[in-house]
Parts: C-alpha cells; sequence; structure tokens
C-alpha cells in the first residue's frame, strides 16, 4: 500500500527544486485528490531570511510545481534551519 510519502530521489524531475530554488527538499507528499494530485513539499530555508524572500520562494516554488507537473493542489511547508 503506498502511504503518499515519496523520498525526492524516487521522484524525478522534482528534484530540480533544489537546484533551481537553492533549497534542500525534506519531504514529498504525492496524494490522489479524485483525477487530480496533491503535493506537500517541505523545504528548509535559512532561519535569518525575511520574511517577503521566503514568501517569494515559497510562492515560486509552489506556482512551478503546479505547473510544471500539473498538481491541482500544491503546498509548500518551509522548515528554518
Amino acid at each position: 500500500m503506498n502511504d503518499g510519502n515519496y523520498n525526492i530521489e524516487l521522484c524525478p524531475g522534482l528534484n530540480y527544486i533544489e537546484r533551481r530554488f537553492q533549497v534542500r527538499v525534506e519531504n514529498v507528499f504525492i496524494r490522489p485528490l479524485g483525477n487530480v494530485f496533491s503535493a506537500q513539499i517541505h523545504v528548509e530555508l535559512d532561519r535569518n531570511m525575511q520574511l517577503e524572500k521566503a514568501h517569494a520562494i515559497l510562492t515560486d516554488i509552489r506556482n512551478s510545481i503546479a505547473e510544471r507537473f500539473n498538481i491541482e493542489e500544491t503546498v509548500v511547508i518551509p522548515r528554518p534551519v
């Protein structure tokens, strides 16, 4: 049974987030929503980053995933490091 938790190395194409946005991806959860998919992506951000910059990065990641992989609902959750 698949619990929806995918290791980033096992998700071809998703590791581009680390390269494109210079963040470390901790976890990726992909779940079906009827005939579409939902993605929850946990990333590490510098704890000293200004809120505006963090918000811009998270928004860019969310929009990029939604567009590139045709994901209906994408949530990006930051963890300060």
